[in-house]
């Protein structure tokens, strides 16, 4: 058997791991595609700022946190690849509905559809990962999968400029009378469906957990409400310091690069092609190089330390973000500051890997993806719906002058990595007895290889 191949499914692990990642690839590039057309959105719409500041985030997190806990209770008892098929059916036709929806109000709500199917994959995604993979493979299934959030970023930034100039310039005749970006919104959406035929492809593999696959044990079944409440009271200490970290790292993520672009505008100059170029191209290479260095770190650490080293990963990641993410902004050169932007950027790609490996490995098989699904709630719902209002806040009532963003960005950011990174710590002390009580904890010192 090849590693990381679980037993009952006939198909390669790492296509499935692959196939999942184009899937999570498509989800952030609809979910980010209204940044980089946000000034032909206000202009077409007459909207103003505080209307696409919520466009932009609030309308997406809210369905996407809240309605992934129902979700994750489906996806542990149905079958999760025709669950993503069908949420990637949901987001793409309402992103083509983006395109065509007449006034501010309507695309409101398209938005929150878009929210609501993607609020399908994470929690089904994560517990298929935890099925189809050992716990020694995870981090690299993980790390494939999540490489998809900054290829999808970055078509977002890099080919939805490119899509608009091309309708803007050419207007073929088959967009009729839709403005450009209405018609980037429809081709972005009609791609979806080619993606949710792609998930035909990744079957349903059994679930099991570590006994089952060691020794050929059946499944667990699903593991009902009260069962559910009582792993999370008695992981509590481990759960609540890892979940506020999590949270306060998402909420400097979305706030810190949501205001990149004016930073670099007002403190360097920039022009926005070049901000818009710039970004996507880091997002690009940051998850590229991030992804697979923090697996290959969580390899390395939890052999040294013999146990699972995903929350110490996170840890070592926090550290580094604070000094490059707090002191970047602070520079006198634009091409310094954004040479430091670049590693925190990285350095949040080894967060993306490592937060959910712990989260899937902490957690009992029949529980994955209500535990994720919780998680994923208090998450992206804080740091979607309100990064970018923390750091606006310090700017306007802290600092009083939009000129000094910069001081924004550097306080705040070193407030909340503070904070995460003790939080952290905490988490960390606690993550093996979490691991033992969920029956996931493996002595790595008496796991063999698996045969390739």
């Amino acid at each position: 058997m090849s590693a990381g191949l679980v037993q009952g499914s006939k198909r390669p692990p790492w296509a499935a791991a692959f196939l999942l990642m184009v899937a999570y690839a498509l989800s952030w590039t609809d979910r980010t595609l209204p940044a980089i057309l946000i000034e032909p959105m206000k202009a077409s719409l007459d909207a103003s700022d505080v209307q696409l500041a919520l466009l932009t985030g609030f309308a997406f997190a809210l369905c996407h946190a809240t309605l992934a806990v129902p979700f994750s209770w489906i996806a542990d008892r149905w079958d999760r690849a025709k669950l993503i098929m069908i949420g990637i059916i949901v987001w793409s036709a309402l992103t083509i509905a983006c395109g065509f929806a007449p006034d501010f109000e309507t695309l409101f709500v398209a938005r929150m559809g878009v929210g609501l199917g993607e609020a399908v994959l994470l929690p089904a995604a994560y517990s298929l990962i935890s099925d189809r993979f050992s716990r020694e493979d995870r981090p690299r299934a993980l790390m494939i999968f999540v490489l998809g959030m900054s290829i999808g970023s970055a078509t977002a930034f890099l080919g939805g400029a490119a899509l608009h100039d091309y309708f803007r310039d050419s207007a073929p005749a088959w967009i009729g009378g839709l403005d450009p970006w209405r018609a980037v919104f429809v081709c972005v959406g009609a791609a979806g469906f080619a993606v949710a035929a792609l998930m035909l492809l990744l079957p349903e593999p059994r679930r099991h957990g570590a006994r089952s696959r060691a020794e050929g044990e059946k499944a667990e079944p699903a593991a009902d409400t009260r069962a559910f409440l009582a792993f999370v009271g008695k992981a509590a200490s481990f759960l609540v310091p890892l979940v506020v970290a999590v949270t306060l790292c998402n909420l400097f993520v979305n706030g810190y690069v949501g205001w990149l672009a004016p930073l670099f505008s007002r403190s360097y100059g920039w022009s926005l092609p070049q901000i818009g170029s710039a970004i996507g191209i880091a997002s690009l290479a940051a998850g590229v190089a991030g992804a697979p260095l923090a697996a290959w770190a969580m390899g390395v650490i939890g052999k040294r330390r013999h146990r699972d080293a995903a929350v110490t990963v996170l840890v070592l990641a926090v550290a580094g973000m604070l000094p490059f993410a707090a002191l970047s902004p602070l520079a006198p050169a634009g091409g310094l500051a954004f040479a430091g932007i670049f590693v925190a950027l990285t350095l949040t790609s080894f967060a993306a890997v490592a937060a959910p490996a712990a989260i899937v490995n902490s957690a009992p098989v029949s529980m994955r993806a209500r535990v994720s699904a919780v998680y994923l709630l208090i998450a992206n719902l804080v740091g979607s719906g309100f990064g970018m209002t923390v750091f606006a806040l310090a700017t306007d009532h802290v600092f009083r002058d939009p000129g000094k963003l910069y001081l924004s960005l550097a306080s705040v950011s070193a407030l909340l990595l503070g904070v995460a990174f003790c939080c952290l710590v905490l988490a960390d002390r606690r993550y093996e007895r979490v691991m033992r009580m969920s029956g996931e904890a493996i002595d790595s010192t008496k796991a063999q290889p698996a045969r390739r």
